[in-house]
């Protein structure tokens, strides 16, 4: 292999940044749109088979939602409930 050849193919195995997420979870997604924003190629991996309820409620709190909104993820599911009232019950 010619050396020309060889630092060229080094440049572009540079410029290809790539990165594996473990777990498709909140945090691991959020991870993963945040690395492929930052120009990464991103891979997200989860050890269930399948994606399925589990009964579960998430809850976001303000500062949640703006970074989530930062991130790009936004629409009528995304809400909380302080930003929904002008001040919290807490009863």
């Amino acid at each position: 292999m010619a050396a020309g050849s060889a630092a060229a193919t080094m440049m572009t195995f540079l410029r290809v940044r790539k990165a594996v997420v473990a777990g498709a979870g909140i945090g691991g997604l959020a991870t993963a749109i945040a690395l492929r924003s930052a120009g990464f190629e991103v891979q997200v991996v989860e050890r269930v088979r399948e994606m399925r309820e589990i009964g579960a409620a998430v809850v976001v709190w303000p500062n949640g939602t703006r970074a989530l909104r930062a991130l790009g993820v936004s629409g009528s599911k995304i809400t909380s409930r302080l930003e929904q009232s002008s001040s919290a019950d807490i009863s």
